[in-house]
């Protein structure tokens, strides 16, 4: 019979999964190995639970698809090779801020395909915008002076 374990969001709210989804997780596969007690919560101390719950929706897809990349090995892929349909949508249908927390918890908790789909995501967000445009995207301030981006443009302008 499956196992299941809690995880603890950052701001307290506890999910409960299996424990087979959850080891696609490396950092909750890690935090399982040192619990003292099976039934204690796994603590992912910087992510938050809207932010969890999105990632627990991903990692139970996965776990009951877990064909959808056969070719996978970590560090190995072909960083073109195309995501899955699922993942596509999945990753389209978050919202800006939350993409990018997605990408920060997937890091953090050590989920390649899913650091991969969200990074592929805002990748494909940045194709055909202007430096501005991806500057507001990304939330990046343009710390630039007015002589410089003249500069700049210059020296680049071929």
């Amino acid at each position: 019979m499956a196992q299941n374990v809690i995880l603890r969001s950052s701001d307290g709210k506890d999910f409960t999964i299996s424990e087979e989804a959850a080891k696609q997780s490396g950092l909750v596969e890690s935090l399982m190995k040192d619990r003292e007690n099976a039934d204690e919560p796994v603590p992912i101390l910087k992510v938050e639970g809207a932010v969890l719950e999105k990632v627990i929706q991903w990692l139970l897809f996965h776990n009951e698809h877990p064909l959808m990349y056969p070719d996978f090995v970590i560090g190995d892929r072909d960083k073109n090779a195309d995501l899955h349909p699922w993942d596509v949508k999945f990753c389209d249908d978050l919202e800006k801020d939350m993409l990018f927390e997605m990408l920060k918890a997937a890091t953090f908790m050590n989920i390649d395909m899913l650091v991969e789909a969200t990074a592929k995501t805002i990748a494909k967000n940045l194709i055909g915008k202007t430096v501005e445009q991806m500057r507001e995207y990304l939330n990046e301030e343009n710390d630039y002076t007015p002589e410089e981006i003249e500069e700049l443009k210059k020296k680049y302008a071929d």
